[in-house]
């Protein structure tokens, strides 16, 4: 069992999500490289909702999928400028 205190949290958000190989890819890098973090699935509909879970997890960064990309890009600007706590990739 992995401790979890202080672990970092990573996620790939909207909607499908399933299908995506990244969790496994990175979960795999992450544990190769003794990085104390964890890659999930974030099903989301809507930005408002991404940024949320994001705070309330205290995550570390998140992958955006179409079509939330495109809503995501616009709102980022802002959150760079106000809160440097959110890596976005």
């Amino acid at each position: 069992m992995q401790d979890t205190e202080n672990l970092q949290l990573f996620a790939v958000a909207g909607t499908p999500v399933s299908h995506s190989l990244s969790p496994k890819m990175m979960n795999s890098a992450m544990k190769v490289n003794d990085f104390h973090g964890h890659y999930m699935y974030l099903t989301a509909d809507a930005v408002e909702d991404v940024f949320g879970v994001m705070t309330f997890l205290r995550m570390s960064g998140c992958n955006v999928t179409a079509p939330l990309k495109t809503l995501m890009s616009k709102k980022v600007n802002n959150l760079l400028c106000c809160n440097s706590n959110f890596f976005l990739f």
